[in-house]
């Protein structure tokens, strides 16, 4: 069930940047899902959190998924704050949206059918620096 809605989440992400690069605000369907996901990721981290306590914090993927909510909540406060589309803004949030690509990338490496798909975005978050 996760598996799918980290797909989801990186369909709806890269359809995001796209409509933002092409000077269009993404719709608003997209938006609802990308917020619903985030929604998800961080009941995940809660739960996890409520469970297992601070021993959780030993796992660097644990840490890696509760930094990646947290960049998330970041950019729903800059889009819920940011009034207009600085250079200053528009760098922070492709940064951040840049950090929750990862999740999909922890997810291609668990999944064997999916080893060619996860390098080619590697790759993809390489070029991107």
């Amino acid at each position: 069930a996760m598996a799918g809605i980290v797909l989801l989440d990186a369909f709806c992400t890269c359809a995001d940047i796209d409509a933002r690069a092409a000077g269009r605000t993404p719709s608003v369907v997209v938006k609802t899902i990308t917020d619903v996901c985030l929604g998800v990721y961080t009941l995940e981290a809660v739960t996890q959190l409520c469970l297992f306590g601070r021993t959780i914090l030993r796992d660097w993927m644990t840490v890696m998924d509760i930094s990646i909510v947290g960049c998330g909540w970041a950019e729903a406060a800059i889009d819920l704050l940011g009034a207009g589309d600085s250079i200053f803004r528009l760098g922070i949030v492709r940064a951040l949206r840049l950090v929750r690509i990862f999740r999909l990338i922890r997810l291609l490496r668990r999944i064997r059918a999916f080893r060619e798909l996860h390098k080619l975005v590697m790759m993809m978050a390489t070029c991107m620096r």
